[in-house]
């Protein structure tokens, strides 16, 4: 990983923090689809589960959180790459 790659990862990983609690309330009140997107790790940790999101003990809840900052950190680290390959 180079200084970008860091950069990257690290304001992924703030997004990743801010995203969870973001998703909900956008998704609750503006735009659902939006919310799933932004909410994303945890939908997909409820399917794998079986278990609905409200329902989600606090070692689940703790577990998709660390995964949506590893998740977003990785996105963006994605699309930094991504950019760097267009120019």
């Amino acid at each position: 990983m180079n200084k970008k790659d860091n950069r990257n990862f690290k304001w992924g990983a703030f997004f990743g923090v801010i995203a969870p609690f973001l998703g909900l309330f956008v998704g609750l009140q503006i735009v659902p689809f939006l919310g799933t997107i932004l909410l994303f790790p945890s939908v997909l940790i409820s399917k794998v589960s079986g278990q609905p999101l409200g329902d989600f003990s606090t070692s689940l809840m703790v577990f998709s959180f660390i995964l949506s900052i590893i998740a977003w950190g990785g996105i963006f680290v994605l699309m930094g790459r991504l950019k760097m390959v267009i120019r």
